[in-house]
């Protein structure tokens, strides 16, 4: 039996390992990047003077699924006006006015990798 003389925090070789990507990674992060910034595109699109936050965060939701991700990885941040400024903001309740500034915040869960992901159009 072997015993356990000391123990070394696994940090330092876990953040090397995580500079290093495969070509596979690649390609599903560029695919991910490519799934939001349409997502983003059609919520632009979509923003009108009255929409509210969560009709707004259903379009960024529906895009990101029919594009094949999964689910959500979070509850998407969607405000506007001075709720833009805080970090973890959800409620998602507000009414989108004219002018102000609008923040929306999305992560979700890429296709499978083995799934064959469709070309953006």
């Amino acid at each position: 039996q072997s015993k356990i003389t000391s123990v070394h925090s696994p940090s330092l070789p876990l953040q090397t390992l995580r500079l290093v990507k495969s070509a596979s990674e690649l390609a599903l992060m560029r695919r991910a990047g490519e799934i939001a910034a349409r997502a983003f595109r059609e919520a632009m699109r979509a923003t009108t003077p009255g929409l509210l936050e969560h009709q707004l965060e259903s379009i960024m939701e529906h895009s990101v699924k029919m594009q094949g991700a999964q689910r959500l990885s979070f509850p998407p941040v969607v405000a506007g006006g001075s709720r833009a400024n805080c970090l973890h903001y959800i409620a998602n309740n507000r009414t989108l006015r004219l002018v102000g500034t609008l923040h929306p915040s999305l992560s979700f869960s890429p296709p499978f990798p083995s799934i064959p992901l469709p070309s953006p159009p």
